[in-house]
């Protein structure tokens, strides 16, 4: 019995070896940088003493997505951001999920490089985040202005960006109500996001592969790679208490940058597109916002529906990563955002149609 649990051990170890090799050299299994909560601001970003580039790979083959590049500032971006010394040349920064993430890309045709090249004597800055909601947006706009003081913020909005900030999840900046009040939720105090799984998964290409790209992740997490945007008629959706919502945090966010524009980028349905439609339609936490933001100078509200439609009915490609459900742009979807972002920066820049800053 003792020499069949030796050898039973000495199998396992072996073959666990042997796989560990496997999912390094022949098939790459897929690779996310770390994330951490920046001890003062509360913030998620990313781990730059760990592995600062890396190939995101997807489903049980590991098909190759995109290399990321983390910069010196802890954000995905082929660019490291200076502090501002040049005031005559434009700034931009971009804001949002895992749509701004961009894993599904190589970090050189992201939203952030296509801007800096279709946009003249201008610096983008990125900020992306999986899971990150419009409370999380609040609170980067204070940590971005304070850092790099950009001329223009587009926030990329999602379905549940509103919603979201309601369900306590404790990793990100909430909203909270008492009554008729709406107030910031902090966050809970973290080192590490996921820090057991984090650890692991930075050592073993084995758990890598398991989590990420065999789908376990996605059990326990409600489905890797799974359409994050609501697929319900929207308009159903914006209640009184979304709009309060919307309305503080659209507040707070000008109160951080009060001598800056604001784009606010509303990401249709499914990601955009026909192939996998759901009514059309703007998404709540789009609608929502839509309708606390009409009148205010400095702030463009632009529905990505129209270009990623015309994309998608022009490409043979289409507009979506390849990967089942998953709805995020690969990239004749990103280039499309990027045009659309371009035009409508140039006009800001130009000063044409938005008035002055907000205020």
């Amino acid at each position: 019995m003792k020499n069949f649990l030796k050898g039973l051990i000495t199998f396992g170890i072996v073959t666990v070896l042997i796989l560990e090799v496997f999912f390094r050299f022949v098939l790459n299994a897929c690779e996310r940088p770390r994330s951490i909560q920046l001890e003062d601001e509360l913030i998620f970003a990313f781990d730059t003493s760990s592995s600062r580039t890396g190939l995101y790979t997807y489903g049980r083959y590991c098909h190759p997505g995109g290399r990321w590049r983390i910069n010196s500032s802890g954000w995905l971006s082929v660019y490291d951001y200076e502090p501002r010394t040049d005031l005559e040349r434009l700034r931009v920064a971009i804001i949002g999920d895992s749509f701004v993430e961009g894993f599904q890309v190589d970090a050189e045709d992201r939203l952030d490089a296509g801007l800096s090249t279709k946009l003249s004597n201008a610096d983008v800055y990125s900020f992306g985040h999986s899971g990150a909601q419009l409370a999380q947006y609040c609170a980067l706009t204070g940590y971005i202005e304070e850092r790099w003081n950009p001329d223009v913020y587009v926030i990329l909005l999602e379905g549940t960006d509103v919603s979201q900030c309601l369900d306590g999840y404790s990793y990100y900046f909430g909203a909270e109500v008492e009554e008729s009040s709406v107030s910031m939720r902090l966050p809970d105090h973290y080192s590490v996001q996921y820090p057991y799984g984090q650890l692991v998964m930075r050592f073993s290409a084995v758990a890598r592969y398991l989590w990420l790209n065999a789908g376990f992740g996605g059990i326990v997490q409600g489905g890797i790679g799974s359409n994050p945007v609501n697929e319900e008629n929207p308009e159903s959706h914006v209640d009184s208490l979304s709009l309060s919502v919307a309305e503080f945090l659209l507040d707070e966010m000008l109160k951080n940058a009060p001598d800056d524009y604001f784009i606010l980028a509303a990401i249709p349905l499914n990601g955009g597109g026909t192939s996998t439609s759901g009514e059309p339609g703007l998404t709540p936490a789009a609608s929502a916002l839509l309708q606390v933001s009409e009148g205010r100078q400095g702030l463009v509200f632009v529905d990505l529906g129209p270009a990623l439609s015309t994309a998608e009915r022009e490409s043979a490609s289409g507009i979506h990563f390849d990967f089942h459900n998953d709805s995020h742009w690969n990239e004749t979807g990103v280039a499309a955002v990027t045009d659309t972002l371009a035009y409508v920066i140039g006009n800001v820049r130009r000063g044409n149609s938005f008035g002055s800053p907000c205020n």
